[in-house]
């Protein structure tokens, strides 16, 4: 089987390529066991949005492993292996109870823990309800969104509270998406800056801007919770670098890059640190996945304002449109679904632009190899006294790029990242979310 793209060189030579098959199972495989799945079950990972409970129990796909989510009458949450212990009966038909969810087939009562809490028609003297638990995974909720750690007992971490939440007078909407494919395709998206000037501008207005015509010059480094990748954009005479994150394992945050409407002018303009989005990808299984997060809204964005960037934002990112629509208006979803159920690396031919794609690989391999040392990899916590520092922003300096020659705009970009990378990991931005400024470009 082949493991490696072989090119042919010559025009019209479909035949004589030989494309590889096999995917890449350390990075997109999540079964129990396998490499990234044991990797991924470090962390806490959504499960589901709170808005999903109600009075009967959830069916959720996690990892590969297939659960019931519930919330008892008594306001506790639990998450369980979805079917019963007793004889395999799906427990997303069973009765919430005051503690825990009873199966509907035989009674079998299990607690939020796993513990059987009784076992209806077993004789007295023959009750065996203390030799073994059912299936459980610690569970929590936390600004409407329900988290789940599934990884070893005794390795659970802390749950991460990240500095961004806790920025003044910030509404946090909730919200998910799923998609037919591997998550890895998905989650590398946010790091794919470039496809912003063509897949966000081909097909009709800018989704984020006019300057978003720009071949933007990209960057990017590591950071102690993962990595940025820094795209750098003449606007309206001043610099832009927007600074998409990476959080290991696969959380990334994404500072918004418009406004609606725009300023007093009729300018579009970037938002400060505080708004944009806050997204896992999650997989189901290894052909699923879900996006989970939050949008981030401030007092000053009124409820149209809110409308417009929840739709404007979510178009194209799940199959919501007839497929003749998204082939003349192509979404996000519409680019990573098209990849195939998983897409296949080792046909790819990467180029310098993918450089955070291919250090977000880098990382992933790295966590990948602590957890099999037995070591916690980057981004588990343990021991935090004080929110975990973040590091998506908008940063501006004030310099007209657009006046400069091709080679000096080049430069000029690129210098301004470079300094906007610094200032990143600096963390050079205030409580409120909003990125610092400099009087002048090189000042």
């Amino acid at each position: 089987m082949n493991d490696k793209l072989i090119d042919a060189t010559q025009p019209y030579s479909g035949y004589l390529r030989k494309p590889a098959t096999q995917e890449n199972v350390e990075l997109t495989h999540v079964d129990k066991g396998t490499p990234c799945g044991e990797y991924l079950r470090r962390f806490w990972q959504p499960v589901a949005m709170s808005s999903e409970l109600t009075d009967i129990p959830v069916a959720v796909d996690l990892l590969c492993e297939k659960l019931v989510l519930f919330r008892d009458k008594s306001g506790r949450l639990g998450l369980l292996d979805r079917h019963c212990s007793h004889r395999g009966t799906s427990l997303e038909f069973g009765l919430i109870r005051e503690q825990g969810l009873q199966c509907c087939y035989h009674g079998w009562h299990y607690d939020v823990d796993g513990r059987i809490l009784d076992i209806p028609g077993v004789p007295e003297g023959e009750d065996y309800r203390k030799t073994f638990c059912h299936g459980a995974y610690p569970v929590r909720e936390f600004h409407g969104i329900v988290f789940a750690y599934l990884g070893p007992p005794e390795k659970i971490p802390e749950f991460p509270v990240y500095d961004f939440l806790a920025f003044p007078e910030q509404d946090l909407h909730p919200v998910r998406w799923d998609s037919p494919c591997n998550w890895l395709q998905v989650r590398e998206n946010t790091q794919d800056s470039i496809h912003t000037s063509f897949l966000h501008t081909m097909f009709g207005v800018p989704q984020f801007g006019p300057w978003y015509y720009q071949l933007p010059v990209i960057q990017w480094t590591e950071t102690p919770v993962g990595q940025v990748t820094v795209t750098t954009r003449d606007t309206h005479g001043r610099l832009y670098a927007r600074v998409n994150e990476i959080i290991l394992p696969n959380f990334a945050r994404v500072p918004e890059g418009h406004s609606a409407g725009g300023d007093k002018s009729g300018s579009y303009m970037p938002s400060p640190r505080g708004r944009g989005m806050s997204l896992w990808v999650i997989p189901k299984d290894n052909v699923n996945c879900s996006m989970i997060g939050w949008f981030h809204f401030t007092p000053e964005q009124s409820p149209e304002l809110r409308a417009w960037i929840l739709k404007n934002t979510s178009l194209g990112q799940y199959e919501d449109r007839p497929l003749e629509e998204r082939k003349r208006y192509p979404g996000d979803y519409d680019a990573w679904v098209s990849q195939g159920k998983i897409s296949i690396q080792a046909n790819e031919h990467l180029c310098k632009s993918d450089g955070a794609i291919a250090l977000y690989r880098v990382q992933l391999r790295k966590g990948i190899r602590a957890v099999q040392e037995g070591k916690d990899p980057k981004g588990v916590v343990r021991g935090a006294h004080k929110p975990i520092q973040t590091y998506a922003n908008n940063m501006f300096e004030a310099g007209n790029a657009g006046k400069q020659e091709d080679d000096a705009k080049q430069k000029m970009l690129f210098d301004f990242g470079q300094r906007a990378m610094k200032r990143t990991l600096d963390c050079e931005f205030d409580v409120s979310g909003n990125s610092t400024e400099t009087k002048a470009a090189g000042d």
